[in-house]
């Protein structure tokens, strides 16, 4: 059975594996593979009847707290990722649970995300949601030494209407999700350095 599929994205010479996690569902097929139309769409994948998941996995040469203080000022992301030109923190203070940034995307509406869950300098969860699905982002970040990290940047969606989604806008989501791990470790290994 096929793994999960590999590419690469090239930063300062040097070539880093960015994997797409594989949909749950690979192994329900009699054959082992997904189906050919539907919901799968790419790395995306059908699980659980209405849910869709897409994963990007990057290795980042910086500190783990420097790619923490990155991905947590969250109005600053549009320096280094083209997904989210606009990010304006709702709430006051650190990035918490309970924070709300409006978020603009390209051919996206703006949307509203909550901080559902985080553990400083590890991981945090954000939400948006609406009548139909809810779409959630995940952003782990995994220590492999004093200057290098592992970083899972994530989109979870779920409800009635997620499946049906992933037709029309699953490989923009792949896309976004991509943008943003390479552009997170283009500028965690060379701003501030």
């Amino acid at each position: 059975m096929p793994g999960p599929r590999v590419g690469t994205v090239s930063s300062g010479g040097s070539a880093t594996a960015m994997t797409r996690t594989p949909p749950a569902d690979r192994t329900a097929h009699p054959h082992g593979r997904p189906p050919r139309h539907g919901p799968y769409c790419g790395g995306s994948g059908f699980e659980g009847g209405a849910r869709v998941r897409y994963e990007v996995t990057v290795n980042v040469a910086a500190a783990p707290e420097r790619v923490w203080a990155v991905l947590a000022d969250v109005e600053g992301w549009p320096r280094w990722t083209v997904s989210k030109p606009s990010v304006r923190l709702l709430s006051d203070g650190p990035v918490t649970v309970g924070s709300e940034a409006e978020v603009r995307q390209p051919r996206l509406k703006a949307e509203v995300w909550e901080v559902t869950a985080a553990e400083a300098g590890r991981t945090f969860e954000w939400r948006t949601q609406n009548p139909a699905f809810t779409t959630i982002g995940t952003y782990r970040i995994e220590p492999l030494g004093a200057d290098r990290c592992r970083v899972v940047l994530g989109v979870h969606q779920k409800g009635i209407l997620a499946p049906l989604l992933a037709l029309p806008y699953g490989k923009l989501t792949r896309r976004y999700v991509e943008i943003e791990a390479a552009g997170l470790k283009r500028f965690c290994e060379t701003q501030g350095r």
